[in-house]
């Protein structure tokens, strides 16, 4: 009798010390077939975070920062984006979704939930960026207090290169002929040569990115996108079926934007919004990106980390801090 009650006060004071443990967790496949994890610590301290991963990403990517955060007293909420993990298995890979239509599933399982007000906060990085303003633009009701995103994506990435190549070959073309083309000198010419030069610079920089997106092996990225997981990260579904997730994904945000959302979002009162980038993350968020999403957003702080896009994981503790943290 004496070895059972001190066994079971071992547990208890062990649950005790795990904090979350003895809470609440539920997995789920919703009515739109999007798998849900939702986690509440026994001592819950009345606020819940919504995570959103990134491209190839499913919830598990968020494992790390899930623990600290319910360590901490917030109910987290998780869920596998379309095309990624366990809603992958439920649904296949689908056509055209874009975080637009992703974050109406999302919001379907938020509503069937009676949240406080003003207690409920969305963190998304990367594409999870994208899909987390959309939520905030979208999700009419007061448990909304929040949003941060970290490296978000803004527009599809290759019209934003190309952009920058355009404003690029334009200066290198016009500087270019003013150097070694006598006509560029001639009064009578040099608008005609400085236009055509441009004009040139333009179909250069188009060609030069739709060239690149069509000879770019998408499954070739998509499999190096998932080899870059953690063992904890893994679905358990095979490789091609992931990569086929992936893929579509990719296909899904040509000619996408968030900064309407954005800018809809921003409209709400008493919402707080937040941005971090990182220090080298200059490729996948480019500087241009990051400045037309802080305009659209209102212009809230940013937080700059060191290293690249990977900030969530490289600065597990830092990250976390940030994200819980709300004025």
């Amino acid at each position: 009798m004496k070895i059972v009650l001190i066994l079971g006060l071992l547990f208890i004071t062990s649950a005790a010390q795990a904090g979350h443990s003895c809470g609440r967790s539920i997995s789920k496949i919703t009515s739109q077939k999007i798998s849900i994890k939702d986690e509440t610590p026994a001592k819950w301290n009345g606020k819940t975070i919504v995570l959103f991963a990134g491209l190839s990403r499913s919830s598990r990517y968020f494992n790390p920062h899930t623990s600290l955060l319910l360590k901490n007293g917030f109910r987290v909420i998780r869920y596998d984006g379309f095309n990624v993990g366990d809603t992958l298995a439920a649904s296949g890979a689908l056509e055209g979704i874009t975080p637009l239509k992703e974050a109406a599933s999302v919001i379907e399982y938020l509503n069937s939930l009676q949240l406080p007000a003003r207690s409920t906060y969305l963190v998304g990085h990367s594409l999870g960026g994208a899909t987390a303003i959309e939520v905030g633009a979208a999700w009419n009701s007061e448990a909304l207090a929040g949003v941060a995103v970290t490296n978000s994506l803004v527009r599809y990435l290759p019209d934003v290169h190309q952009q920058d190549n355009e404003s690029t070959l334009n200066a290198m073309g016009t500087a270019f002929n003013m150097m070694w083309n006598p006509w560029a000198y001639n009064p009578f010419t040099a608008g005609m040569v400085a236009s055509y030069t441009q004009q040139m610079s333009k179909v250069m920089a188009e060609q030069g990115m739709r060239m690149a997106m069509d000879k770019m092996d998408l499954r070739s990225n998509a499999r190096e996108f998932l080899d870059h997981r953690r063992a904890d990260e893994l679905t358990g579904l095979d490789i091609e079926s992931e990569v086929d997730g992936v893929v579509a994904r990719m296909k899904a945000l040509e000619g996408y934007s968030v900064l309407p959302a954005a800018r809809r979002l921003a409209q709400k009162p008493g919402v707080v919004l937040k941005m971090a980038v990182a220090q080298d993350d200059k490729i996948l968020v480019p500087d241009r990106a990051v400045k037309e999403l802080q305009e659209a957003l209102g212009y809230p702080t940013v937080e700059v980390f060191e290293g690249n896009h990977n900030t969530p994981v490289n600065h597990l503790q830092e990250f976390t801090d940030w994200m819980r943290a709300w004025k």
